[in-house]
């Protein structure tokens, strides 16, 4: 934060984004209050990019493009990336597509698994709200089911989220062993995990189709 004075700035992307209203999300940020409005697609663009390069010359920005999808939202900060090269400017982009960053010869950095204590904490706040709440006759068994979750944000989310306000400790092993014989806790449980890996599946290229049978 202290190396970009300028300011970070955060957009969620999503996979059918409302381009117009996410350029729009930035310039009220840029701005600090509403900006002019803009006619057109392009003139939002426009007015975007100026006013990045703008603010970027007076100081160094981050700006954050999370869960992008396609090249689109990416070939409208070009400008400003060519700019940015010289100015310190960065821009952060999270991605599940190795493809689309490979066209835009972006530096790709693999975001690996939680460490163990990591992982704990994550599925503490969602089972417990913190790991300091963990009742003393569950603190092993959570740590045994946050472990079965192999350092996987998605997975150590939703199961500790289904667990919220289970106290009674046989369900905690029961959901071990079911975890380690790779069984579904639940209906809701299953669901979950199936909306939030739907897109990815959905996004699958025609050389992979066969996986959605799996």
């Amino acid at each position: 934060k202290q190396h970009f004075e300028g300011g970070i700035f955060w957009l969620t992307v999503a996979r059918d984004p409302n381009i117009k209203e996410i350029l729009r999300s930035l310039l009220r940020m840029l701005f600090a209050r509403m900006p002019p409005p803009s006619s057109s697609d392009e003139d939002c663009t426009q007015q975007v990019c100026h006013e990045l390069q703008l603010q970027g010359q007076r100081k160094k920005l981050l700006l954050v493009l999370d869960d992008v999808w396609k090249s689109r939202i990416l070939d409208i900060f070009d400008a400003f990336v060519n700019h940015s090269s010289s100015s310190g400017s960065k821009i952060l982009v999270t991605t599940r597509s190795q493809d689309l960053l490979d066209r835009k010869h972006a530096t790709k950095i693999e975001v690996p698994m939680l460490k163990p204590e990591d992982s704990f904490r994550l599925f503490c706040w969602h089972a417990f709200s913190g790991v300091s709440n963990v009742p003393k006759n569950l603190r092993k068994p959570a740590e045994d089911v946050a472990a079965e979750c192999k350092g996987l944000p998605l997975a150590l989310k939703v199961i500790g989220g289904t667990m919220a306000g289970k106290r009674d400790k046989n369900i905690w092993d029961l959901t071990l062993k079911k975890l380690k014989n790779a069984e579904t806790l639940s209906s809701e449980h299953e669901m979950q995990l199936y909306h939030r890996l739907q897109p990815s599946v959905d996004d699958l290229s025609e050389t992979h189709r066969h996986l959605k049978d799996c």
